[in-house]
């Protein structure tokens, strides 16, 4: 099943990071305010799981060479605003 296989993936991620960062000591850097909450939450609802359901929607519809061509655009697309 993909979606277990994709869930047990940003699962184990998510775990490997923790580890890491408390292991470095990233914790006495973190600072909770309304900011940062609303940035956990956006990146959760939006990054996480809206991008992940339009991924697997587009893998349903479209061929996987046009769906991996497109996460390739958009992710190696440079910033031009700067």
């Amino acid at each position: 099943e993909p979606l277990t296989a994709a869930a047990l993936q940003m699962l184990y991620g998510g775990l490997a990071m923790l580890a890491i960062g408390t292991w470095t000591g990233e914790w006495s850097h973190l600072a909770w305010n309304g900011r940062t909450i609303a940035a956990e939450a956006y990146l959760t609802v939006f990054g996480s799981i809206i991008g992940y359901s339009a991924y697997s929607y587009a893998l349903r519809h479209l061929p996987s060479a046009v769906v991996s061509l497109i996460a390739a655009r958009t992710t190696s697309t440079p910033n031009r605003s700067a």
